[in-house]
C-alpha cells in the first residue's frame, strides 16, 4: 500500500510540540499502519502520542494497548474504525486534533478499513468453511480433512460481541420467576 507523507506545514504548532513533531507522529502513524502494525513499530514514543490521540486514554498501557488492537484481525478493525470515527475535538493550537483530522482521511483516502474488512470477512468464511466441513463429516461419518484454529481471547469476544442474543424459551421464563 503506498505510503502517505505528511508535512510540517500541513500542522500547527502547539505550546508543547512543534508541528515538525506533529508530522513525524503523523508519518510514524501511517508507516505503522501500512506495515499491518508490527509491535516493533510500535514504539514508546508512537504509544506515547496515540494513547492522548483519537479518544485512545483508556489504554493505559503499551502491552494492552497492543493486546487490544493488534494481535487479531477484529482488533486491527476496530483500531482503524476509532481512527477514522473519531470527530477529532480541540483547538490544533492545543491539541493534535489537525493530525487527528487529517492521518483520520488518509486512513479512508486509502481504503484502510475496508481492505481489512475485506481480510476479517475472508477469514471468518475460511473459519466457517472449516467448521462446515468438520460437522459434515461428524454427521456424515466421514473423515474429515480439514482442522480448525481455535479462536483466541479476542476473536471470541468480537464473535460474543456480534452473536445474535438467544432468546429465552418459555420453560427459560418460567423457570426464572418461580425456580
Amino acid at each position: 500500500m503506498s505510503q502517505h507523507r505528511f508535512q510540517a506545514e500541513s500542522f500547527t504548532p502547539t505550546k508543547w510540540s512543534t508541528a515538525e513533531q506533529k508530522a513525524k507522529f503523523a508519518n510514524q502513524l501511517m508507516a505503522f499502519i501500512a506495515a499491518d502494525f508490527p509491535e516493533n513499530k510500535f514504539t514508546k514514543a508512537l504509544y506515547n502520542r496515540l494513547s492522548q490521540c483519537f479518544g485512545m486514554i483508556a489504554h493505559y498501557n503499551r502491552e494492552g494497548f497492543i493486546d487490544t488492537f493488534f494481535t487479531s484481525l477484529p482488533g486491527k478493525v476496530r483500531f482503524l474504525k476509532c481512527l477514522t470515527e473519531w470527530p477529532c475535538y480541540g483547538s490544533s493550537e492545543y491539541t493534535f486534533s489537525d493530525v487527528e483530522c487529517a492521518t483520520s482521511a488518509a486512513i479512508r483516502s486509502m481504503g484502510y478499513v475496508e481492505i481489512y474488512d475485506a481480510r476479517l470477512r475472508r477469514e471468518s468464511e475460511t473459519r466457517e468453511r472449516a467448521i462446515l466441513a468438520l460437522l459434515q463429516a461428524k454427521y456424515d461419518g466421514t473423515e474429515a480433512s480439514t482442522t480448525v484454529e481455535p479462536l483466541s481471547n479476542h476473536e471470541l469476544v468480537f464473535a460474543a460481541h456480534f452473536a445474535p442474543a438467544s432468546v429465552p424459551t418459555p420453560a427459560d421464563t418460567q423457570f426464572a420467576l418461580f425456580g
